[in-house]
């Protein structure tokens, strides 16, 4: 696990870089190109951590464990910056407290870096877990052309990439979206902190029933056919004035069924692709979120129109984030009804296009059978000496 390592160290030099621009002797004009400088670097690290999951998984636990591991190590990132969202107020209270706050981040990465580095005693348990734990994988860019050529893993890439690309875009421009209505930069936080929270249920509940069950295709569909409807209700209801507890409650449904397709279409882009190895599989999948979600922010906001009068009278933007950067605050409605039509799409694509064998599954399925037949044939071998 050499890029846990490497990781965990990226993350802590680029929060030191970050913390550096708190102190005195940096000159003023070089802060902000500092901070930024750090940010970059601690980005860095993210593909490092956010790959190994399924590889994790696989290495470590059995089959009956795997989506298990899978959710807990995928969902540590949405529950720290869950925890991030929430202690960083408590640490700012006024602006001059960020370099504090930026200083006291490091040692959660030093933490991370000193656990990583001493902690990791071996990329591979003494005895595989599975038999497909003990699989050569396929090299990289041969195990690249396969899954360019799978369809059904391109089906997976496409919708849940853009199901990562949607979730990555609503966290980014909530804010943006809800102060028009007159919700608070508060209430914003905990509708998010919602989200989050209850969807660590629902990717625990969906983790713990495909290893029970190994469904992973039907839990699959079921979860993003109401991701996309709870899409549908909370773009509908956000753009309602004083509906607290109705976008609470559609902000709590999103998130529940979210993080359910999470272990579970990790784990499917491993079924679909095996002999390929499980970062390759893992990675593309994030990466498809990541080119989408750049997409999807640039039209939301493009979308984005003046405010009406009423709006005007109701939004609370001027006291946030969004005016002191310089944006100007709009509009959302139409964006937020194409979210939801760009999730009812991208559901629509898996639930109807998407089938695979479980090749991973099929395998050990394949060489447990022969061990029994192997085994029983030695045992009822009869020796030369028996004649």
């Amino acid at each position: 696990m050499l890029q846990i390592v490497f990781g965990a160290w990226l993350n802590f030099i680029g929060s030191v870089v970050r913390a550096l621009s708190g102190f005195d002797f940096i000159p003023p004009s070089v802060r902000y190109p500092l901070v930024l400088t750090g940010q970059g670097i601690a980005a860095s690290s993210q593909p490092f951590v956010m790959f190994s999951p399924t590889k994790l998984a696989a290495t470590w636990f059995r089959e009956d464990q795997r989506a298990t591991a899978n959710m807990i190590a995928s969902v540590s990132n949405p529950l720290g910056i869950l925890v991030a969202n929430v202690i960083s107020p408590v640490l700012t209270p006024h602006k001059d407290d960020i370099y504090f706050t930026l200083l006291m981040y490091c040692i959660p990465a030093a933490l991370a870096m000193l656990m990583a580095t001493f902690g990791f005693c071996s990329s591979h348990p003494p005895t595989p877990p599975s038999s497909s734990a003990a699989d050569v994988h396929e090299p990289f860019f041969q195990g690249l052309k396969k899954i360019l050529q799978n369809q059904a893993y391109l089906v997976l890439a496409f919708s849940f990439g853009g199901g990562i690309a949607l979730f990555s875009t609503i966290s980014t421009l909530f804010e943006q979206i809800l102060c028009p209505q007159g919700y608070s930069d508060m209430m914003v936080g905990i509708y998010g902190g919602i989200m989050i929270g209850v969807g660590l249920f629902g990717a625990a509940f969906a983790g713990a029933y495909v290893d029970k069950t190994k469904r992973f295709i039907e839990t699959a569909k079921i979860s993003y056919a109401f991701a996309a409807l709870a899409c549908i209700f909370l773009a509908v209801i956000s753009q309602q004035p004083d509906q607290l507890i109705l976008t609470g409650v559609a902000s709590g449904i999103l998130g529940f069924f979210a993080f359910a397709l999470l272990p579970v279409c990790l784990e499917l882009g491993v079924e679909c692709t095996f002999p390929v190895a499980e970062g390759t599989s893992a990675g593309l999948l994030y990466m498809s979120g990541q080119v989408q979600g750049i997409a999807y922010i640039f039209i939301m906001q493009a979308l984005g129109r003046p405010l009406s009068p009423t709006q005007e009278n109701l939004q609370v933007c001027s006291n946030s984030t969004s005016t002191s950067t310089g944006a100007e605050p709009k509009d959302m409605t139409v964006s937020v009804l194409v979210f939801a039509g760009m999730a009812s799409l991208a559901a629509i694509v898996l639930i109807i296009f998407f089938n695979t064998e479980y090749k991973r599954l099929k395998s050990e399925e394949c060489r447990a059978a022969d061990k029994i037949l192997n085994f029983s044939g030695s045992s009822h071998a009869i020796s030369p000496s028996q004649i």
